[in-house]
């Protein structure tokens, strides 16, 4: 029975989560979040693409409950697919019906646009899930949400809202919380805090600060290990060194690897957790995961590199893995690396069999973050791998951060986002099991629960910008090619010349291009057409255009092509140099259907009633327009299709009847539909 205190701070306790409990809003699928980090060198952006499980130093991302027979976990995601702002996601994967749940929102990050902020989770001995949602810097705080029931993302209430960043949450069956994590003061430095409830939490405890630090971390039911490096000279693009420490008292007391004790916080770069000196290779050390094998002894997975920026290297960046077999530490070599920020995790089998699954094989974007997905084996701890080759292949985005479940269960093994990193792009969601099949998460669908989509049938929406130079933020390319030309749907960027290469998924035949600016904005530019991404002739020359009819339309010779690439070389009628493109489109003109719809297969639009945010129209033909408008007649939307099944955002249209018009060729279709949200 409570006594009275206890009594006090329970009420206490409730009447503050009741304060902070919200229903979760669900949403129509899983989209990641894009980003860039915007700094160019010769090969591209240091990193960028589908950053949606980044980075290695939140974690867990996920966590597998046996008792539910479900596999909760977070990511960054979106609810558009030219959103660029954060949202903390979270949802699961049901082993017994083997789908996926819809994901809700946790919380909105209110147009922060950095991946930085993402969460990681824990559940605890009662399948409560327990979110960690990153701050960044001292400008943002971190967030503490609890789930209001065991096993069920319905509803989060907020628990903790203080400073911290990269989170790193444990839970000690019996003992409760313990939270690796970086505050920044001299650079990054790492700090501990411990809590038996996640309720109340012990003030910080620094661990380390000389100069800033990154760590990944892990732990057994009676020990916590971190694995951090050296930003040597306060210089975060020069991290480096190789240390490890345990802590056998959640925290309260850390030791080296023998036993000695160890004074916190560490202050010298020059010390007893010191595993490997790559300062004196000159080599970078990128952390990537941590775990304990079946000996209690740390195993460690990190690339070395011998630069900070993109692009091919000598001596060779390498996946590297580090262990201790009990009285040495024993390094090995599992492959070379084509970028720092490649990601993957590490594995045991119950057989002592190590497994590595990461991007390790060359992407589509060659020298952008990840690549293709592969899974990687060793019989021996570490000491030699062979591939079992590529999951994924023949992707037109790079896969990035393949993310390991705690418990993980051989039907949900690892997790990760796709992204174009030269281009902003849509940002797909996947997951393999332990036998390398994958799985594409849906990106739209409006259903409690849904399948997921084998590899081999996973969905493509054409066309794609493959890449462009940096855009002006919340303007990508991608907008001049989305079938929407309403003021906010529009590629911006600034200065002349710039480029975007668009793709639109095989071989068609065009001939002709239209340009459609901005406030009647005239350009001069160029259009190039190409199978293979070689633009060797110019297909329009408009270089020296004077017009200012908006759209500008050119007929040309009939091309096949799969490739197009727009260049925009200056303007002629306006002096602010930005250029702002609502939207272009290439088509061969005499392709549309003309008459009546006798060629057009059965149009459909479902759900109707629509009453959620989303419908769709099916039966449609490539290139068909179809406009939305409101009973009197005002336009609520308008797009080319690109292919026989669209999905219609409607989240801002108004509840009542609207009117769907198909205009394909010279014939037009309607069809009326209920908004009934």
């Amino acid at each position: 029975m409570l006594n009275k205190a206890s009594k006090i701070l329970a009420l206490i306790t409730l009447l503050s989560l009741s304060k902070h409990t919200n229903a979760q809003e669900y949403v129509n699928g899983f989209k990641g979040l894009w980003c860039t980090l915007g700094q160019y060198g010769p090969y591209g952006d240091k990193y960028s693409g589908g950053l949606g499980t980044y980075t290695a130093k939140h974690l867990p991302l996920a966590v597998y409950s046996e008792s539910a027979q479900k596999t909760f976990f977070t990511y960054g995601g979106t609810t558009g697919s030219t959103d660029d702002h954060l949202l903390i996601m979270l949802s699961y994967y049901d082993h017994e019906t083997e789908q996926l749940a819809r994901p809700v929102i946790v919380y909105d990050k209110k147009g922060v646009t950095d991946p930085h902020d993402n969460a990681a989770i824990q559940l605890d001995s009662e399948g409560y899930i327990w979110v960690f949602i990153s701050g960044r810097y001292s400008a943002r705080n971190g967030y503490i949400f609890r789930s209001d029931h065991p096993h069920d993302i319905s509803g989060f209430s907020e628990v903790l809202n203080e400073p911290f960043n990269y989170p790193q949450p444990k839970y000690i069956n019996g003992k409760g919380f313990v939270l690796l994590m970086t505050n920044y003061g001299n650079g990054r430095e790492l700090f501990t805090q411990r809590s038996a409830d996640g309720y109340s939490w012990t003030r910080d405890k620094k661990l380390v600060n000389f100069g800033g630090h990154y760590q990944v971390s892990g732990n057994t039911d009676s020990k916590i290990g971190s694995a951090f490096n050296w930003h040597k000279g306060g210089d975060v693009n020069n991290r480096t060194n190789l240390y490890y420490m345990r802590s056998l008292d959640l925290g309260d007391n850390w030791e080296t690897i023998d036993g000695t004790p160890i004074s916190t916080p560490i202050t010298r770069s020059s010390n007893a957790a010191l595993i490997k000196d790559y300062a004196a290779l000159n080599l970078k050390v990128y952390l990537k995961d941590f775990r304990y094998d079946e000996n209690g002894y740390p195993v460690i997975l990190y690339i070395t590199s011998p630069k900070y920026a993109a692009g091919p290297s000598n001596p060779k960046r390498e996946w590297r893995l580090v262990r201790w077999n009990g009285s040495e530490w024993i390094f090995s070599k599992i492959t070379n690396a084509y970028h720092n920020y490649d990601m993957g995790s590490l594995y045991f089998d119950d057989d002592g069999t190590y497994r590595i699954v990461a991007p390790t094989e060359p992407g589509p974007q060659e020298w952008g973050t990840g690549g293709e997905i592969a899974i990687w084996e060793s019989d021996n701890q570490g000491a030699n791998w062979i591939s079992l080759g590529t999951i994924t292949e023949n992707s037109v985005r790079n896969h990035t951060y393949a993310r390991r479940p705690v418990n993980t269960n051989a039907d949900f093994y690892a997790f990760w986002a796709d992204g174009n990193t030269d281009a902003f792009s849509r940002s797909y969601l996947y997951f393999s099991n332990k036998y390398g099949d994958v799985y594409q998460m849906p990106y739209s669908f409006s259903d409690d629960f849904i399948d997921p989509i084998p590899f081999g049938e996973k969905e493509e929406i054409y066309p794609q910008i493959v890449s462009e130079l940096a855009s002006t933020q919340g303007y990508p390319a991608i907008k001049a090619v989305d079938g929407a030309i309403h003021d906010e749907s529009r590629w911006e960027a600034r200065s002349f010349p710039k480029s975007i290469v668009i793709d639109y998924g095989e071989e068609k035949s065009f001939n002709m291009a239209k340009l459609q600016t901005t406030n009647n904005r005239s350009y001069n530019y160029t259009v190039a057409l190409s199978n293979d991404l070689n633009f060797n002739d110019i297909t329009v020359d408009r270089t020296n255009n004077t017009s200012t009819i908006n759209p500008c339309v050119d007929n040309f010779t009939r091309t096949l092509a799969r490739y197009a690439k727009l260049t925009i070389k200056g303007q002629n009628n306006s002096t602010d140099r930005y250029i702002k493109i609502s939207e272009f489109t290439l088509r061969d003109s005499d392709t549309s259907t003309t008459g009546n719809l006798h060629n057009h297969p059965a149009l459909h639009v479902f759900p109707n009633p629509v009453v959620q945010n989303l419908f769709f129209v099916d039966g449609l033909l490539p290139q068909d327009i179809i406009e939305i408008y409101t009973s009197n007649g005002v336009m609520l939307y308008k797009l080319e299709a690109t292919s026989s099944k669209v999905s219609i955002p409607c989240e801002t249209f108004p509840n009542g009847v609207v009117l769907i018009n198909i205009i394909s060729g010279n014939s037009n279709h309607s069809i009326k539909a209920v908004i009934n949200r």
